[in-house]
């Protein structure tokens, strides 16, 4: 029967959970060295989270689903690289090249003007 307070009930289910998991440790010892303290739990399967799976809760999964291991025998992860960032470089703007293009597209536009003008008369 639930507790009428959530705190007491949450404290109630914290403890209980703290029990079952010493317990389910307690049978437990080290896959490397056959040690029984520090031990951490890991999946045998592949992409199954312990976390999720929650074993000392669920006494139908078999127990060798899961490797334990003491705290000397955890494996350090390797670091990952860092793939480099990709720069994207912006366009230099020439200020010289834009006015002397302008200027370029001024005297075009003149010399259009002259002819037009010439085969008019």
């Amino acid at each position: 029967m639930p507790y009428k307070s959530p705190a007491l009930q949450r404290k109630y289910q914290r403890e209980w959970v703290a029990k079952k998991k010493v317990a389910f440790l307690s049978s437990l010892s080290c896959s490397k060295c056959g040690n029984n303290e520090n031990l951490r739990l890991f999946s045998r399967i592949p992409g199954t989270p312990i976390k999720a799976m929650k074993p000392w809760n669920n006494p139908d999964v078999p127990r060798i689903n899961y490797k334990a291991l003491c705290s000397s025998c955890i494996p350090t992860p390797k670091p990952r690289k860092r793939k480099p960032r990709k720069r994207i470089s912006k366009p230099k703007i020439n200020e010289a090249k834009i006015r002397s293009d302008a200027r370029i597209m001024a005297l075009r536009a003149q010399k259009m003007l002259q002819q037009r003008r010439e085969k008019n008369q």
